[in-house]
Parts: structure tokens; sequence; C-alpha cells
């Protein structure tokens, strides 16, 4: 049976648009809180890129810097979850990039982040911090005028950053910091070619409160709204089909069921099962026009944690093929998921599925949980 495949010639705005569902979960709550206590951050960074193919060996060999900067609410106990993560700051950065190298361009980003004590003391603190959002700017891999970039096959992409850092008060209200931070651009095989780029720095922070002196507010703990809970979750993804073909799409369909027991205020275990409708494996088939649509289902079971913060959740799975007509990939995959909590019920979810740490697709989706 011959597949009709999916052509999308504006990619460009597709990845804009699903990247931006990221930034805008967290806009809500930005908008949502009525004692808004800014906070600015300003930092700069130094490292390199990390060779993690073979073929990227040639673009890694000139230093990498970069600047941010952030504008926040810190938090000073408002709300319960604020106390049990010492009083995190969340808000927007702006983000530029220079990589001395005119494969890759100049890249700027603006994405929602958090940032959370581990550890905290009047004067000292211990912090990590995720971002999450969209980057633009990078110069995609083209064949003609562009074919040394085997890491970025688009223009626009997702950005992920996470650092870890120390930071010390200098006053009651300015703040420095020293740490590292690692970076990750890419497009989840949404175009091919997608090696996608990751950057480990050194970084240095400077921080000013523009409110009033913190005064941190201790609220009692509200118990846990559910010992246990089930979870359901449709999702669908879009993947390139390779370099060669970068206009050719294929569609993913996700079916995820999960039993959540939840361990800590902060925290949840779960165990699941997965459905899959992946198109894009009808190529691994010998013959491609006998494949039916059963032949491009893969069965599953998976287990993970998830890390409770307010509305989000981030959640961390494994997960392992029980059955699958055709071995397309390795038989262990990993999932990385943030989801928003609309209703105490029911998330909007963004995720990336890959194998070893390969991208295979973008998940978008919407769940549930009762």
């Amino acid at each position: 049976m011959n597949r009709e495949v999916i052509i999308f010639k504006n990619r460009k705005h597709i990845v804009l648009l699903i990247c931006m569902l990221n930034s805008s979960f967290l806009f809500g709550q930005l908008k949502a809180f009525q004692n808004f206590n800014p906070k600015i951050e300003y930092s700069v960074y130094g490292g390199k890129i990390l060779a993690h193919r073979e073929d990227m060996n040639h673009i890694v060999s000139e230093p990498y810097y970069g600047q941010e900067l952030r504008i926040g609410h810190q938090t000073t106990g408002d709300n319960y979850w604020e106390g049990i993560y010492n009083y995190p700051t969340y808000g927007f950065g702006l983000y530029s990039g220079y990589f001395n190298n005119s494969i890759i361009g100049s890249p700027f980003a603006i994405f929602p982040y958090i940032d959370v004590p581990f550890f905290r003391k009047e004067s000292f603190s211990v912090n990590w911090s995720l971002g999450c959002g969209v980057v633009f700017n990078l110069n995609e891999y083209d064949s003609i005028s562009n074919p040394e970039n085997f890491a970025i096959g688009t223009d626009v992409n997702a950005y992920i950053d996470m650092s870890f850092s120390l930071r010390y008060k200098i006053s009651s209200q300015f703040e420095l910091g020293a740490g590292v931070k690692a970076q990750h651009f890419s497009n989840g095989a949404m175009r091919h070619p997608n090696l996608g780029l990751n950057i480990v720095n050194g970084q240095i922070t400077a921080s000013y409160l523009l409110g009033d002196k913190q005064l941190f507010t201790k609220n009692e703990i509200k118990p846990v709204y559910k010992d246990y809970e089930f979870v359901g979750m449709y999702a669908f993804g879009i993947r390139g089909k390779s370099a060669e073909e970068p206009d050719t799409k294929y569609l993913n369909h996700t079916l995820s069921l999960a039993f959540n027991k939840r361990v800590t205020q902060k925290r949840t275990l779960e165990v699941g099962a997965d459905i899959f409708y992946n198109e894009y494996i009808i190529e691994d088939f010998d013959q491609e026009e006998n494949v039916t649509n059963q032949q491009l289902m893969s069965y599953s079971v998976f287990a993970g944690s998830s890390l409770i913060i307010n509305k989000f959740r981030w959640v961390v799975q494994l997960g392992y093929y029980v059955h699958r007509w055709v071995e397309y990939s390795k038989p262990v995959y990993e999932r990385v998921a943030l989801r928003y909590y609309i209703t105490p019920n029911i998330f909007a979810n963004a995720s990336i599925k890959a194998h070893y740490a390969k991208a295979q697709c973008f998940e978008w989706g919407i769940g549930f949980t009762f």
C-alpha cells in the first residue's frame, strides 16, 4: 500500500508556533501573581560545543561566548509551594550567543525559566535553573550554501538551558554568582540533519532585587492532594524524513497510560505503558507497499518520576519496547516532558522522545488525571 506523506512548506512558522506554546504556559503564571517582586539578572559565560558526533569535529574548534538578561519574580512565600522550594525566582530570559563560526551563526533566544535554591542561608545559596524556549537566527544546513552544518537543519529551534550556581549576597538586594551552564539547541528531528548543539560553559552572574527587602514567609505546608492517581495522555509529533528530502514529514501518535504514586510534596514515581503509531518506520520494512497500519504500531512499558512545581511537572521516563513489527531503533527509549496543569485534572504536554539520547521527535499533547 502506498502511503502519502505530509508536506509542510511553512516549516519555520510551525516550529515557532509549537515552541512558543512552552513559553505561553509560564506567561500565564507570570501574569497571575498579585505582589510582583521584580528581580533582574545578567549573566556572561563562555565554553565550547561538545562534539557528540564525529561529523561535528569541524565546528567545535573555536571558543563560544554567550550572555543573557533575565527578568523575574522573587517569591517570598505567598503560596505554600514557594516555601518547600526555598523561595525560587521565575520569569523570562533573553539570550544571545557568538560561536566565532559562520557555519552556525549568531543565535538569540527567548525563554521562560525557574531558578530554585537547593540550599539557602541568609547570605549564601546553591541554585539550579531550568529554561525552555525558542532560539532564532541559526544558519541552517543547506546542501549548497551551508553544507557543513550537520548539527542544525532549521534556523528556528527549541532551546533548553540548565545551570548550577553558587550565589552570595553582597547586600539585601545585590547578589553575585558563579557556576556552570549547559545549553541544547534542536528541532527534535522535524527536519534533517539534526545532530543538535550541546554546549558547556562557565558562568558569572549578577542580580539585583528591584522590589522591597526580601522577607520570606513560612506558610503551613498543605497536605498532598492525592496519594495515587491514574494518568492518560494523547500526543502527536512530526518527524522529518532525511536531509535529501527535507520537506517530507511523517506523523507520530502516542497514547500513554500511567499509574502515579505521590512520594513527597515535590515528587511522584510512576509506571505505565505506551502505544505508538509511527509513519516514518515504513521505510524499515522490505516492501513498503504491503505494510499495514497495525505494523506501524509499537507497544512498550516505562517507569519514571516527576518533579512538581506549582502547576508544572517535569517528567523523566525510561521505556522498553515489548513488541514491534520491525526493530527501527534500540529497544530502550527516553522521554523528558514538561506538563502544565490547566486545571487540577487536565494538563498540556510538551516532550521529547529519544533513543539513546538521539531525538526521535517532539510530542505535543493533552492529558488528564483521575
